[in-house]
């Protein structure tokens, strides 16, 4: 990650448009999860979430908040989404980090991927 891109910005304009190209069967990746309000709704309508965040306080915080409300598709994982093998079960990777410098791992590829990008 480069500077400021560590600091989740949420991108609400794209909430919507994402969640219409997600359907009940998929297990999603969500890169840059931040303070986990898009992978909370997307547990109420997927199989699976995996929300990956590399900012702990961003994630401690969220988590804190939630507490034993956690939906149990919900798997939180803190750490750099770009150094990760992509779970096995993923059929979608969502990325709405509209700021981001770097290309999807050519791996990831295989999944459906749903990404804003300025």
């Amino acid at each position: 990650m480069e500077g400021w891109e560590i600091f989740f910005m949420p991108e609400e304009m794209y909430y919507q448009d994402c969640l219409s190209k997600l359907s009940p069967d998929d297990t999603v990746f969500d890169v840059g999860a931040g303070d986990l309000r898009f992978s909370l709704m997307m547990a109420d309508m997927v199989r699976k979430v995996y929300a990956v965040e590399i900012n702990p306080g961003l994630v401690s915080s969220a988590l804190r908040i939630i507490g034993w409300d956690m939906p149990v598709n919900l798997t939180v994982i803190c750490g750099n989404a770009f150094n990760m093998e992509l779970p096995g079960d993923v059929t979608a990777v969502t990325c709405l980090m509209i700021h981001r410098k770097h290309e999807f791992p050519e791996p990831w590829k295989k999944a459906r991927i749903i990404a804003y990008n300025k």
